[in-house]
This record gives C-alpha cells, sequence and structure tokens, in this order.
C-alpha cells in the first residue's frame, strides 16, 4: 500500500438509483480508505435530462462530508457517459483523482498500490457495444488522422476481442 498518495474519489450522482448507489459508495469508501482522501458526489446539470437528486440524498452526503460539484456533460447530452468524463475535471487538491462508478462498493481496505502510480488508468470496457463491424474503428481513428493501434484487448465480461476501448 501507498498510504503517502492521497485520493479524491469522484462519482455521479443523479436522480433515481444511481443517487441511492452514491450514498452506499460514499459510505463504503468512508469505511475502508484508510489514507488521505475526499468524496465527490459529481451532480449533472441539465436537472430535465437527468434530475436532480433528492434533498434529503444531498443533506445525507454534506452530513458525510462528501463534496457536491455540479458537473457538465461536455460531450453530448444525449452520452451519459459524458458525465463520466466530466467527473475527471473536477479541481482537487488530492495527488490523484478517481473515478468510480457509483453502482459498485468498496469492501476491503484501500490505501492506495503500485497500480496508482501511472499518470493515467482505466478499466477496459465490460462488453462490446460499439465495433463490432472494424469499419467503424478504421472511420473513428481516420477521423482523427491516426493509424489503427496494433494491440487488442479483451472485454472484460463478454470476453470479445477489440481495440482499446474503455
Amino acid at each position: 500500500m501507498n498510504t503517502d498518495q492521497s485520493y479524491c474519489f469522484v462519482f455521479v450522482c443523479q436522480a433515481g438509483r444511481l443517487e441511492i448507489d452514491a450514498l452506499l459508495l460514499a459510505l463504503s469508501l468512508q469505511m475502508h480508505v484508510k489514507c488521505g482522501h475526499e468524496l465527490v458526489a459529481a451532480i449533472p446539470m441539465s436537472a430535465s435530462r437527468w434530475g436532480r437528486p433528492n434533498r434529503i440524498v444531498l443533506d445525507q452526503l454534506e452530513r458525510m462530508n462528501v463534496r457536491i460539484v455540479e458537473i457538465e456533460n461536455q460531450i453530448d447530452q444525449e452520452y451519459p457517459i459524458g458525465n463520466k468524463v466530466s467527473c475527471l475535471s473536477i479541481p482537487t487538491g488530492m495527488d490523484k483523482l478517481v473515478f468510480v462508478d457509483s453502482d459498485v462498493l468498496c469492501l476491503r481496505e484501500f490505501g492506495g498500490g503500485a497500480e496508482f502510480c501511472a499518470p493515467f488508468n482505466a478499466k477496459f470496457v465490460d462488453t462490446l457495444i460499439f465495433g463490432k463491424d472494424p469499419s467503424e474503428w478504421e472511420a473513428v481513428y481516420s477521423a482523427v488522422g491516426l493509424p489503427l493501434p496494433s494491440i487488442a484487448g479483451e472485454t472484460t465480461v463478454s470476453g470479445e476481442a477489440t481495440l482499446p476501448y474503455y
């Protein structure tokens, strides 16, 4: 464990199931993180699209010392994953910013680790929802003037081979 690093754990909290998930995640992080840290609940702006978490939930997060920050989806309001990407630009005084999906829990002690020494870490995609047709990847890489990567990976749930996709 690398307990001399500090971590900012960020997760999305929006109306509906994710607000309850966010509460449970925050509680699990408070119980198990054993190094310097802060917790941040990212609330997507555009309440008409994403809803606003219940005031009771927001009050409880505040009592738990979870910082609440509004974020704006910089990619596309119709693309929910854009909310996750926007979380990566939340300012923090911690050494590392860690985005955590709201529907997970921390179930054991966390104090850092060698995997957090890299400047950027990402978990490979669970299932392939884009890029099943190789021409899709060719179009994406061509649009930004890059050659297709020579490496591939495997999705973590369905086991499909694909180019790097997170």
